[in-house]
């Protein structure tokens, strides 16, 4: 069985939303979406500001025409009401993304700083001394692993 068939309420639901078309068609309204939902929204009377707003446009006009059910259902009943405007989110993402920028800068501009320094460092190590310097280490290894009044050993260079 349908769930339709099983909850009472859906009777009349399925009743004024058979209503609500035959009222929009029969008062030239537009078939959309947004149009259904206004009319159902404000039959069912659960919104109290949409209902004081559409009775008020309805007091002044005589009726409600598309333009305004479409601004209405914007101000209560869009799910991007609540949403912030575009041009707050543009300024929002742009304001991030600077920040990122600004971080990538810094990261770069360090990592070329440190790259400067590391190669001015290898250009004064002439590569003599180097040399010398691994002989030194690979003179004193021996010393240690040869001589007999240490017990230490150290592993051949290779």
């Amino acid at each position: 069985m349908s769930s339709a068939r099983t909850n009472p309420g859906a009777d009349h639901g399925n009743y004024l939303g058979d209503a609500i078309a035959a009222e929009m068609h029969a008062a030239r309204l537009p078939s959309e979406p947004r149009q259904f939902e206004f009319w159902f929204a404000y039959k069912n009377g659960r919104n109290a500001a949409l209902n004081a707003a559409a009775n008020d446009i309805k007091s002044r006009n005589g009726a409600l025409t598309g333009p305004d059910i479409d601004r209405l259902h914007e101000i209560y009943l869009s799910p991007w009401r609540m949403a912030e405007k575009p041009e707050a989110i543009a300024a929002r993402m742009s304001a991030r993304l600077a920040e990122l920028a600004a971080t990538l800068e810094s990261a770069i501009g360090t990592a070329q700083a440190q790259r400067e320094t590391f190669a001015a460092e290898a250009r004064r190590a002439s590569p003599c001394s180097r040399r010398a310097s691994i002989r030194s280490h690979a003179r004193s290894a021996r010393c240690v692993s040869s001589s007999p009044r240490c017990g230490r050993t150290a592993p051949p260079i290779r």
